[in-house]
């Protein structure tokens, strides 16, 4: 058996795109800000974000059929690892490593011909906005061919991998949607949505510092001493993935404006949503992830969604979701370099209130400034 340490992010209560975009640009930041820390010329590399829907339950149960139909010509050819999921779930037959199956692949039915139209209108939305938004490090490629290994996925899928010359691509971070998850495992007492992923701490180390780490702590860890390696990798990483780093010019502004507020101004939970005329407006969508972004970086605590109820119902549904403040984002914050808050804890004091009235004002001197 193997064991690792594995980190996991989830976000609930939220089925709309940007959710899934938010979490994959947080999965992509994790891996950038390893990349800038450790690229040089000499070990070039590339990141490879794939991506697929897998559509609703009832989407996925079309395509099964449309599979079983299809495979069942080719029956006597395929593996046996691929002759039982054709029994159980012919879906996982996409995910095969054999040869042989793999050519049998290469006229398959795509899952996008079965789509609703708010199927395909959500998975272009999520690329589109992606494409936008991505460092200029990451490749975004639609693979159809993206079931991940766990049948409870449903719509959005990912994989972010390392590609190095000459050598096989490695899976770093991968997760997806599973809005019925929940459902399943409370008997059908709770439905609540959710996306999640989730990265091997040891492989991100493994390929990322794994030279540079080992060679500086060969003189303080037993050849033997596995539990040191780990140990001491685990804090090396953490280390790296310190947000208050020194070379990030926001980041140091925050450090500033952090040490004149306090600390329960600065652990509040924002949650900024996006309001538009449009079940989904790409700009928006854009600059609405950028001003999440800048307030993650100054320590409080985002979720963003994509809100077509009125704003008084938002309001009082994140009220009793325990967030603390919402952030609204429209056309005219878009066109303004601006957005708007209103703070829903009723707690708050009035100094408080002062000073979170100040930290947001800068934050958005920062964003109008970063969009010249």
């Amino acid at each position: 058996y193997r064991q690792f340490y594995q980190a996991n992010f989830e976000s609930f209560k939220n089925s709309s795109e940007i959710c899934d975009i938010s979490n994959i640009l947080l999965a992509s930041r994790i891996v950038d800000t390893l990349y800038a820390k450790q690229n040089d010329n000499t070990n070039k590399c590339k990141y490879v974000i794939e991506i697929n829907s897998l559509g609703s339950q009832e989407t996925k149960v079309k395509y099964q059929e449309v599979l079983k139909q299809y495979f069942e010509k080719y029956k006597n050819d395929l593996s046996e690892d691929s002759k039982k999921r054709l029994i159980k779930n012919p879906i996982r037959i996409l995910d095969t490593k054999d040869i042989n199956d793999k050519k049998l692949l290469e006229n398959v039915p795509q899952i996008k011909s079965i789509f609703t139209k708010e199927e395909e209108t959500r998975i272009n939305n999520i690329c589109n906005v992606l494409s936008r938004t991505l460092s200029n490090i990451f490749e975004l490629n639609l693979a159809q061919d993206l079931v991940r290994g766990l049948d409870y996925y449903t719509s959005t899928v990912f994989e972010i991998k390392q590609v190095k010359h000459n050598q096989n691509s490695l899976t770093l971070i991968a997760g997806g949607r599973y809005d019925n998850l929940i459902n399943q495992i409370s008997d059908k007492h709770y439905n609540i949505s959710a996306f999640g992923f989730s990265c091997g701490v040891e492989r991100l180390i493994e390929n990322f510092y794994a030279d540079k780490f080992f060679e500086a702590s060969k003189n303080n860890i037993q050849n033997n001493d596995e539990v040191g390696k780990i140990k001491q990798s685990i804090n090396f990483l953490n280390t790296k993935l310190n947000i208050n780093d020194k070379t990030n010019t926001a980041t140091q502004d925050s450090n500033i404006l952090n040490s004149m507020l306090s600390q329960s101004i600065i652990d509040t939970r924002v949650a900024i949503v996006l309001l538009s005329k449009t079940n989904f407006d790409l700009n928006i969508a854009k600059y609405g992830l950028q001003v999440q972004k800048m307030l993650t970086l100054y320590g409080f605590y985002t979720s963003i969604f994509n809100s077509n109820k009125s704003i008084s119902k938002t309001i009082n549904d994140l009220s009793d979701d325990n967030f603390d403040i919402v952030v609204f984002v429209g056309e005219k914050e878009y066109q303004k370099n601006s957005f708007n808050f209103k703070i829903i804890n009723k707690n708050v004091s009035e100094d408080q209130k002062n000073e979170l009235h100040l930290l947001y004002r800068e934050i958005e001197k920062k964003i109008i400034n970063s969009n010249k």
